[in-house]
């Protein structure tokens, strides 16, 4: 992309930047307290060079931009950007020089294999240990942390070469997720977006970015199961949804896909009373998995309405109900 749209953009970022602290004025947001929506000082262009030759790495250039054009860290997704200075303490400069072997193709298997070091020898020494770590943790940069054992990583080499990345400690079968977004500057932007359409961001990035028309077509547009669920889940960023979303929602929910279960529960989130009659059928519903889901979804969105005609009939079937967990949500519900 040529120069001059990098740096549109980030002026944009700096619009934005505004936009969003106005719009949080109160600092409510997940983090915003963290960064109150400041940036540092930016960085030279001699001193980001300075640190490439020192540290033997070329960073990616949308990161790059920001730096120089916008701040060295502070406001941004979750508790903020790190300043690249202490980005780089979480990581030694050989390993940052290093290939990043992650990717997002990469199965639970290769990644329980890639761990096993790190997971389940209680003898190994912490050279090995430190080692293990640098070898899945190499050629990324942990530009924030998103809390507990979650940190935010931007790929500094490799295929992935600029892309984030999302970690959550070495989890066996939990592995890293890669956004959406290819470069830092568009994560970081979709996050400005998202804040000022007012989307829910305690999980921000986690979910497939768009508005309500662009998912809608995603999913209607594909015949690939796994990105239409995506496509779903991405609209539980919405705080409400239009009256087209709702019927689109309906369509899929009585269409008896295994989308169903989600798009219910898209309708109840944002518009309990339009899916009062969908969660009825749930609790109707012989299959213990539409029962619970119902429960679930009763008592997620359901706590602000009339519960009485769910509360007779979740009475009657308590007695054919032996799921620990079923039995606890129908507690829940009828308490």
């Amino acid at each position: 992309m040529p120069f001059w749209k990098k740096e549109k953009q980030t002026d944009r970022i700096k619009t934005k930047l505004e936009k969003a602290k106005h719009k949080d004025a109160a600092l409510a947001v997940f983090g915003a307290s963290s960064h109150k929506y400041k940036v540092h000082e930016k960085l030279s262009a001699k001193e980001l060079t300075d640190w490439e030759a020192k540290s033997g790495v070329t960073l990616p250039e949308p990161y790059k931009q920001f730096l120089t054009q916008v701040g060295n860290g502070g406001a941004g997704p979750y508790y903020g950007i790190y300043s690249l200075e202490k980005a780089a303490s979480y990581t030694e400069t050989h390993a940052l020089a290093a290939t990043c072997i992650l990717h997002p193709g990469m199965t639970k298997e290769k990644w329980n294999q890639l761990i096993e070091p790190l997971t389940s020898d209680e003898d190994i020494s912490d050279e090995e240990y430190d080692a293990a770590r640098d070898r899945v943790l190499g050629g990324m940069l942990c530009i924030g942390t998103q809390g507990c054992e979650y940190d935010m990583y931007l790929v500094l080499n490799g295929e992935y070469r600029g892309r984030i990345v999302y970690t959550s400690d070495f989890h066996p079968d939990h592995p890293f997720f890669f956004v959406y977004e290819d470069s830092f500057l568009d994560w970081y932007e979709r996050w400005l977006d998202e804040m000022i359409l007012d989307y829910e961001t305690s999980w921000f990035g986690s979910k497939m970015p768009g508005d309500e028309q662009a998912l809608i077509q995603v999913y209607q547009n594909t015949s690939h199961e796994d990105t239409q669920l995506k496509a779903l889940n991405g609209m539980f960023k919405f705080k409400k949804i239009s009256r087209t979303a709702i019927v689109f929602l309906r369509n899929v929910a009585e269409q008896g896909q295994e989308d169903r279960l989600i798009a219910i529960q898209l309708i109840c989130k944002t518009s309990f009373e339009a899916g009062r009659g969908l969660l009825l059928e749930l609790l109707h519903s012989e299959s213990n998995a539409d029962f619970l889901k119902a429960l679930h979804v009763l008592n997620w969105y359901g706590k602000s309405s009339d519960l009485t005609e769910f509360k007779t009939i979740i009475s009657q079937r308590l007695n054919r109900v032996h799921d620990p967990e079923t039995l606890r949500y129908a507690g829940y519900i009828l308490e």
